[in-house]
């Protein structure tokens, strides 16, 4: 029947390129390998879809690296959550093994696919402590992206009941959903979250105190902004998650300033009862604003960033300073690896989202590429041949968002849209090796 299903929908679709099952356990049973065998049928017979995204069972990684070989997977998913065996338990995974979950993660390492995490914050039993250590076991399982995010409380869920409410000490705030609001048959209509905001074990402003720290690893980790540097800092055997966890109550003045108007604008977007937040939208003017301005604050602080060049070049240096202090080497060879990466990084990020597309050859050694293409095999090469580049493609879409018919408009409104609207992948130039067609955009 499932496979019926699979061929409907093949012949239905509009050939899109990426599919996405949302079973949260796909691997747990034997025949979700001969489902994942009709998926792979479909994909080479119909030529899509190209991107397909399974969230894989968590302790059969066996069956899951077989359905990976199968899919031809590019990226792996799995969603830790937390990495604390106690808070684990209290949400019923505590039978999630580690042990498990690392040998899935080195199949994706090993033949060069990036797996990612999500990871959540205020679940029952977790304390400041225990969060940050998740954030740093991610990083030290070799996740290639870890996404943080508030706990939205479903209705009819375990969590959302009031015995755990009462048991856990759960305190909630409301705002409004992304995107969920418009003007139907006349009427005002939008949607409201409500998220955990603390409990008896992390107060509100110790999970907001995380805020930044998980803005950092979206910017600087999962965009693969400073992604090579911190690699090689991890093969020193320094945490990133420390690295930016330290950046996160930088003190220099522009970052210090910045991320204190961050963490007043994440509290303004919470109101204290459902009922609270519906008088206030329900107003003319505060609706008009949720609709042409509410956005998501990931986004907004990128933008705040890009729009102001001081601060990109106080956030690399005082990125570096706190990495260095970590390192603690003082050898030749540290040293020339070091410098090597940080002109390497600072050729790959992107300051002009107009630029024209350029494309130059340039030659490193296969040490500090290592880190950029994240293999360990290049360490073999003395030098290795690259070309960093600005492709057409790259440059017609970011034409497309931020020069409408060739008016320029890089406003804060616009570049948040740019980078909801894909522009998170142009961050960065791309680089290849001239010899070997691998890849990092």
């Amino acid at each position: 029947m499932v496979y019926e299903e699979l061929d409907y929908v093949a012949q239905k679709s509009s050939k899109q390129v990426n599919w996405i099952f949302c079973d949260a356990n796909f691997g747990m049973f034997e025949r979700d390998v001969e489902i994942a065998k009709k998926i792979r049928q479909i994909m080479d017979e119909k030529g899509f879809p190209i991107h397909v995204a399974l969230y894989h069972s968590k302790n059969t990684s066996k069956r899951n690296i077989e359905i990976a070989k199968i899919i031809k997977d590019n990226e792996g998913y799995i969603a830790i959550q937390s990495a604390d065996p106690e808070v684990l338990k209290n949400c019923g995974r505590g039978g999630i093994k580690l042990s498990h979950l690392k040998t899935q993660i080195d199949y994706y390492r090993n033949n060069r696919l990036e797996v990612l995490t999500e990871i959540l914050i205020g679940l029952p039993g977790e304390t400041t402590e225990s969060h940050l250590n998740t954030l740093i076991t991610a990083f030290d399982l070799g996740f290639g992206k870890i996404y943080t995010y508030n706990i939205r409380m479903l209705l009819g869920s375990q969590y959302e009941s009031e015995k755990y409410r009462k048991k856990y000490g759960i305190k909630t705030k409301f705002r409004p959903i992304f995107g969920a609001y418009g003007i139907y048959d006349g009427q005002k209509v939008f949607e409201v979250e409500e998220s955990v905001r603390a409990t008896n074990d992390m107060t509100e402003s110790e999970l907001e105190n995380f805020k930044i720290l998980h803005w950092l690893i979206n910017f600087l980790w999962n965009t693969g902004l400073f992604k090579p540097i911190l690699r090689y800092f991890q093969w020193y055997g320094v945490n990133p998650g420390l690295v930016l966890y330290k950046l996160s109550s930088a003190r220099n003045h522009l970052l210090a300033n910045l991320f204190s108007k961050m963490n007043k604008e994440s509290m303004a977007e919470w109101y204290e009862t459902k009922e609270e937040m519906i008088l206030f939208y329900q107003q003319q003017k505060n609706f008009e604003e949720m609709v042409n301005n509410f956005v998501k604050l990931n986004f907004l602080w990128i933008a705040n960033v890009y729009q102001d060049p001081d601060i990109m070049s106080a956030l690399l240096k005082e990125f570096l300073r706190i990495s260095k202090i970590e390192i603690k080497s003082e050898s030749r060879e540290f040293q020339s690896n070091w410098e090597e990466l940080v002109k390497i990084v600072s050729k790959l990020i992107c300051n002009d989202f107009l630029q024209k597309d350029f494309s130059y050859k340039d030659r490193y050694t296969g040490k500090a590429l290592s880190f950029v293409f994240n293999d360990s095999r290049l360490t073999k090469r003395e030098t290795i041949e690259v070309e960093i580049y600005r492709d057409k493609q790259d440059v017609a879409f970011c034409d497309y968002h931020l020069n409408p018919g060739g008016k320029k408009n890089v406003s804060l409104q616009n570049l948040v849209r740019f980078l909801e609207m894909g522009g998170m992948n142009k961050l960065i130039n791309r680089v290849r090796q001239i010899t070997n067609c691998s890849e990092r955009r």
